[in-house]
């Protein structure tokens, strides 16, 4: 659809996928960091493209986020069931399958012959990070979520910047942190490929701007830059629907200097000046004159620059 407006031959401004991951710091308040997570998965059924579609999480604190996360009603689904799940929900490009888009996680694993334990909502995937590029990593618009542990902050941010890589580059990406302060905020911002980085709060609601943060415009059309082939990285709204009309107006404001019409440089040229001078009729100097005098100082001579 995208495309096919960009080649309409009318104006049309085309976005990027999203494929957002959020990197879980060893500093993260974990409590806040799993509600966010499940609170934007459970939004819309995962439909909004800047929701979390991995979580990236410091080894440290790997095992505790996901027994945490699970308690809150996530699903870790056993491995021998990926496989089924990948190909029920992705075609072969990695492609979400349409009739899948906004489905709840019981009607996905309904559909693709996997028991889900009740009270579950969110499906976890624990993956290789060496995989990525495989289904599971891809976008999915769905209550679905990748997994990976990552050694250590490097290693956190070569890991999401090698998702952004495979797909959604330009769109969003997150990092769950102890303080706001941190520098590292910074380091990872400037690191990963991605429009909008989303410090502390859901994704899908913190990237559709207004909610959670006031950096963001509040839309759900998101740039992807350069990165993602797209001509805009903001959030759309409706100043990027105007006709800007600019009255310009000359204004007189010359960058220049007059030269003066002589200038004595040789080590004798001041009575020479001097002479040419009291030739001239009375009145103001107008020119600037370097000279030598005798004793070789640089004498300036000088009654009006202009």
């Amino acid at each position: 659809m995208v495309h096919a407006a960009l080649q309409s031959g009318n104006p049309s401004m085309g976005v990027g996928a999203g494929n957002g991951a959020v990197y879980i710091d060893h500093t993260a308040f974990l409590d806040r960091a799993v509600e966010d997570i499940l609170l934007s998965k459970r939004f819309d059924n995962s439909m909004v493209c800047a929701t979390e579609n991995s979580a990236v999480v410091e080894a440290p604190i790997y095992d505790k986020w996901l027994q945490m996360i699970q308690d809150k009603g996530a699903y870790l689904v056993p491995k021998k069931d990926y496989q089924k799940l990948a190909d029920f929900v992705f075609n072969d490009k990695h492609g979400v399958n349409g009739p899948v888009a906004g489905m709840s996680a019981r009607w996905i694993c309904e559909h693709a012959g996997v028991t889900l334990s009740e009270g579950k909502d969110v499906l976890l995937f624990e993956l290789d990070p060496k995989n990525i590029g495989e289904k599971l990593s891809s976008e999915k618009l769905s209550p679905l979520l990748s997994v990976y542990k990552a050694k250590d902050r490097e290693d956190g941010i070569r890991i999401v910047k090698a998702l952004l890589d495979y797909q959604g580059a330009g769109h969003n990406a997150a990092i769950q942190i102890g303080s706001q302060n941190d520098p590292f905020i910074d380091e990872y911002g400037k690191a990963v490929q991605a429009s909008r980085v989303l410090v502390n709060q859901p994704d899908a609601l913190g990237g559709i701007g207004d909610i959670y943060s006031d950096g963001l415009r509040p839309s759900l059309i998101l740039g992807t830059g350069s990165w993602g082939k797209n001509s805009l990285s903001h959030n759309l709204s409706t100043s990027d629907l105007l006709n800007i009309k600019t009255i310009a107006k000359r204004r007189n404001r010359p960058q220049w200097i007059r030269l003066p019409e002589k200038i004595f440089t040789k080590k004798t040229s001041l009575p020479i000046f001097q002479m040419k001078m009291s030739r001239k009729s009375a009145g103001p100097l107008s020119s600037l004159t370097w000279a030598w005098s005798s004793s070789t100082s640089l004498t300036r001579s000088m009654n009006s620059w202009l």
